[in-house]
């Protein structure tokens, strides 16, 4: 491609006003901050010989040159050396010279004329070239801690009207960011700057078209494919054939999901608990193609291969100690599946067939399979059309919800590690297990969260005493922490958060980051010497793809990034972000609790969502799927505190349009 931008094929459009194109910059460069590592701080970009501490002081001087251009006063070119304003506390210092910045600019006389070093210009023309160098530099970072960023169409385009400007002879020369080329005498450093990623964005500019030609379906396109959809395509818990129009995503990267009418949607349900790393993670999709590159799968029987090897270890390096032994399953519900064959098989191995049945707490689910069915609620799970075909298990009452956790009937919203359980609750546990330990293999339940079955959080000292009630009568006990599992609650597991072991976990949906489906039943020792030592020495369950390669080799990438990022702090982020956007909820109509957890925000109604409160969400720029009469979120955790408040709004708006009534259908 010649390097005469003026030549090169660009997006199409105006670029935004000075305003609004600071605002997005600001944006874009505070994602590339969010879950930077701290050895990554002092990394050098391959971009450019700076590290990202140098970036982001050189990017707090371009920002102080923004406000001083705003305010009239005299300034000189943007700093073409990186500064020690990021020192310290480089996002801290970023934030606060960014603020400066979008307070002075919003506050400038539109009219106003500056002196710069081209001559005397405009407000607009003026900063668009420090503007432009915050864009520059947040590719800078993105390139330096191996992530992919994806500018707007509108920040495209401002680059694009910028890089028109820059003086022929600066176009000349290879290089990257802060090499010595050929320019004009008059073109400073970021001009320069600017000339390189002029080059850089028109041929992202036109691979992105290009892409969006060949994956964004024409308007017939979409109208077929959604008509086969709804006669051939069956999806969850719907009727066949289709009577719900669904969204058609063609694309999805970071937190947004492009549709095929080319709107983005933040995604408020890192699709259902899983992305939470987001969409096209370059370390995730590094590993697949890795992986794909050496094998894509082999039969587990009788073969092994390293990505499971290493998967397992790390999940037994970083579940509750004691938890030594991982069997690999398709999906959540198998994982269920197997939990259960592993209690039934150890006491039939123990010569205790008659502990057959199982013990778990109402307002649960576990999954659609047939044996995971029969410890969802019996009334409420889903499933009580089955009630028959099924086992019979025990069921105790719902655990008494958390006060803790509620913005609305909070008595400790300071969120104090003393317990608080209801003594009469804690007896009728104990009476229960008492009364049917005979014929008790395990006790299983949803540790913290009770996910499908209300979104309802509980004490976890109630893990405690299940513990010790399993322990005292010679039961197994079994978590399923498909929803609270890396992270979610604020400790990695929901166990951790009272230092529990269970005899079995049952982990999925965030284990490959979203990317594919997997999922992980651990055991103790003692559980597996049980089942070894009976007729039948093996575990009776296998499956064609089980411990995928492709899978297991994303699945370490995944828990890397958790491992070596700061989940725990993204996580209390956007906790406080929740707890913050959702107040506005707690006092409308209809509403009758506002409650967070972790990276869970749940508003629960007086009545029924419907299908304007998911159109109201999309209609605000999000994606939610409200339940039952709850608007819920979980957000990937590399959300930005403003994703975060676009989702709270989006939940607000929906709980709004849930509090007046629902207009008649209109006649045909």
């Amino acid at each position: 491609m010649s390097n005469d931008t003026t030549s090169a094929p660009v997006r199409t459009g105006a670029p935004p006003d000075i305003v609004t194109a600071l605002a997005d910059a600001v944006s874009v460069f505070d994602a590339t901050l969010t879950g930077v590592q701290d050895a990554a701080w002092d990394t050098a970009s391959p971009c450019s010989d700076w590290s990202t501490r140098d970036v982001v002081g050189h990017v707090i001087g371009t920002l102080g040159k923004v406000a001083l251009i705003a305010r009239g006063e005299p300034t000189q070119s943007a700093p073409s050396q990186p500064g020690d304003a990021a020192a310290g506390d480089p996002v801290k210092a970023w934030r606060e010279a960014a603020t400066a910045a979008r307070t002075a600019v919003a506050e400038a006389d539109p009219e106003l004329l500056v002196d710069t070093p081209a001559g005397r210009q405009n407000l607009a023309r003026a900063l668009a070239f420090p503007v432009s160098d915050v864009i520059v530099h947040a590719w800078d970072i993105a390139a330096a801690t191996g992530r992919r960023l994806r500018l707007p169409d509108s920040l495209l385009a401002h680059v694009v009207h910028t890089c028109a400007q820059v003086p022929e002879a600066a176009l000349r020369g290879p290089g990257r960011i802060g090499e010595a080329r050929p320019s004009a005498p008059e073109a400073d450093d970021t001009t320069r700057m600017m000339a390189w990623l002029g080059r850089d964005v028109e041929r992202w500019a036109t691979a992105d078209d290009a892409g969006a030609r060949t994956d964004r379906a024409t308007a017939p396109d979409c109208a077929e494919l959604l008509a086969l959809d709804r006669a051939h395509v069956w999806h969850p818990f719907r009727p066949m054939p289709g009577v719900d129009e669904q969204l058609l995503v063609t694309g999805a990267e970071g937190v947004r999901l492009t549709l095929a009418d080319g709107r983005e949607l933040i995604d408020g349900m890192s699709s259902f608990w899983a992305a939470v790393h987001g969409y096209r993670h370059p370390v995730l999709d590094k590993a697949l193609a890795d992986q794909a590159g050496r094998f894509t799968h082999v039969m587990f029987g009788g073969l092994t291969h390293e990505p499971a090897i290493r998967l397992a270890r790390t999940l037994v390096d970083l579940t509750p100690d004691g938890l030594e032994h991982v069997y690999f399953c398709d999906s959540g519900a198998v994982s269920v599946e197997v939990a259960l064959k592993m209690c039934l098989q150890y006491w039939r191995s123990s010569g205790r067939s008659e502990k057959r049945r199982m013990l778990t707490w109402r307002r649960g689910y576990h999954g659609a399979s047939l044996h995971a069915m029969s410890v969802c609620d019996p009334d409420d799970g889903g499933h009580a059309s089955w009630q028959g075909l099924l086992p019979e298990q025990v069921f105790l009452p719902a655990p008494p919800a958390s006060s803790a956790t509620s913005l609305r009937h909070a008595t400790d919203p300071a969120r104090t590690a003393d317990e608080r359980l209801d003594p009469a609750y804690v007896d009728t546990m104990a009476r229960t297990v008492a009364e049917h330990a005979h014929e008790l293999a395990a006790i299983i339940v949803e540790p913290m969260v009770q996910s499908a079955g209300g979104m309802r959080f509980h004490d976890p000292g109630y893990l405690r005493v299940l513990r010790e009630l399993a322990d005292e009568h010679d039961v197994l006990l079994v978590f399923d922490e498909m929803a609270t599992g890396f992270g979610h609650t604020g400790a990695l597991f929901a166990a951790d958060h009272v230092g529990v072991t269970p005899d079995v976990m049952c982990l999925g949906k965030t284990l490959t980051g979203g990317y594919m489906s997997m999922a992980a039943t651990l055991c103790t020792t003692r559980v597996a010497d049980g089942i070894r030592q009976g007729e039948l020495p093996v575990l009776v369950h296998g499956q064609t793809f089980m411990a995928n390669a492709l899978t297991a080799a994303v699945a370490n990438a995944s828990l890397g990034l958790l491992v070596d990022g700061d989940w725990k702090g993204d996580v209390a982020r956007i906790e406080s972000a929740l707890r913050l956007g959702l107040r506005e909820a707690v006092h409308l109509d209809g509403v009758v609790d506002v409650r967070v957890l972790g990276a869970i925000g749940v508003i629960e109604l007086d009545r029924p969502v419907d299908r304007r409160m998911a159109q109201a969400a999309v209609d605000n720029g999000v994606w939610l799927r409200p339940f039952g009469n709850l608007i819920y979120c979980l957000p990937p955790y590399l959300c930005t505190d403003d994703d975060v408040a676009r989702i709270c709004a989006a939940m607000v708006a929906s709980a709004t349009v849930g509090a007046a009534p629902n207009p008649p259908l209109e006649k045909e």
